[in-house]
């Protein structure tokens, strides 16, 4: 079973995304709200793929990548940064800091678990 943990401030986004992968029996799907919360979630059961918000509550989501990337237990965890931030500067940090993907808000969360398969090697089961 492969972990998925969703971090974004806005409780609907974070249920939206994950509604996205609730079919598929071989996903458990984590969620934080903050990014201190997000950090001890995935030390504690790290995921093999973080949906990153960037404005967080708490600790920032660039903080929270540049840790994830720097820890033993995470490093090896994808990153996705989903942000309503400028995509060129944005997406150009996130690169630099170690991410493995990039969305810029709006999205279709229907996008999603494409990039998720991606970056995880999912067999997803078609709805």
């Amino acid at each position: 079973m492969k972990r998925i943990l969703i971090v974004d401030d806005d409780m609907n986004m974070v249920e939206l995304m994950g509604s996205v992968f609730e079919d598929d029996l071989n996903i458990q799907i984590y969620k934080a709200y903050d990014g201190e919360y997000a950090l001890e979630v995935a030390m504690a059961r790290p995921a093999a793929l973080v949906v990153l918000d960037v404005t967080l509550t708490v600790r920032d989501g660039w903080s929270v990548l540049r840790l994830l990337k720097r820890d033993r237990r995470t490093a090896n965890s994808k990153v996705i940064i989903v942000t309503g931030m400028d995509g060129g500067a944005a997406e150009a940090n996130a690169i630099k800091l170690g991410a493995d993907g990039f969305m810029t808000k709006p999205f279709s969360p229907f996008d999603l678990p494409g990039k998720a398969a991606e970056l995880i090697h999912l067999d997803l089961v078609p709805a």
